[in-house]
């Protein structure tokens, strides 16, 4: 009896996975070359994020950006039913800053042999937030067609910018001492709405009636001090972007 319980499950599992299989198969898996349309697309949008972007502060490293893949080559089976996401980022830190900040670190940790062992693990922390530089570190993320963001920790509604809803998280010391730069958010497009239930984020719906090469959504994103962020929104381009929004 036991058996045929055992052989009765086997059969519901692989009819089960049968199904799911199939809903795989019909739903598209793998990766197909993009299309003249679909590539002539991406580039429009991407050249006109970067475009509508001020550089980096004067004088700091790019540490990286998303220039390997300003180019659409491939995508996943079954995209085309849904908006076609487009996205930028770049990144820079004062490094001249944070060596600074290093050497404080490394002169202060010199006098740790000095601490019982039962207090060394807080006055690491407390040593590196005293030594922690702050506004050494800036990221740019711009995001076309992305239909949802979560926020996460303590953050504030901020005076709206080109129309659009702007939300900034706190910059603090995370749990190593370190010191962590919070971030602006910008979300342009007519679909946005904030929900709290279940925790906090932004979703917009997608327009069904409006074709995957269409721009519904652009949601732009700076981690940096507060300040710093403010420049860079200040420079943006809205108007371009603006124009992206069907």
């Amino acid at each position: 009896m036991k058996q045929m319980k055992a052989k009765g499950w086997l059969l519901l599992g692989a009819g089960l996975g049968l199904v799911l299989a199939l809903k795989v198969l019909a739903d598209g898996v793998g990766t197909r070359p993009a299309t003249a349309e679909e590539k002539e697309f991406y580039k429009s949008v991407y050249d006109t994020i970067v475009k509508a972007l001020p550089p980096g502060p004067a004088g700091w490293t790019n540490t990286g950006d998303s220039s390997s893949v300003k180019e659409l080559k491939n995508t996943d089976m079954g995209s085309e039913k849904y908006p076609r996401k487009v996205d930028y980022w770049g990144s820079w830190q004062d490094n001249q800053k944070l060596q600074e900040s290093q050497l404080k670190l490394a002169e202060a940790m010199k006098d740790i042999a000095k601490v019982p062992p039962a207090q060394i693990e807080q006055y690491v922390k407390d040593t590196t937030m005293k030594a922690a530089a702050k506004d050494t570190t800036l990221r740019m993320d711009v995001k076309a067609n992305t239909l949802y963001q979560g926020f996460y920790g303590k953050f504030t509604q901020q005076p709206a910018i080109a129309g659009g809803q702007v939300f900034r998280s706190d910059s603090k010391f995370n749990n190593d001492g370190g010191w962590e730069e919070g971030v602006t958010y910008v979300f342009l497009g007519k679909n946005w709405k904030q929900v709290t239930k279940g925790g906090d984020y932004m979703e917009a719906a997608a327009e069904k009636a409006l074709p995957s090469l269409a721009v519904q959504t652009i949601m732009v994103q700076i981690k940096g001090d507060p300040e710093r962020a403010k420049q860079i929104l200040d420079k943006t381009n809205w108007e371009a972007l603006k124009k992206l929004l069907k």
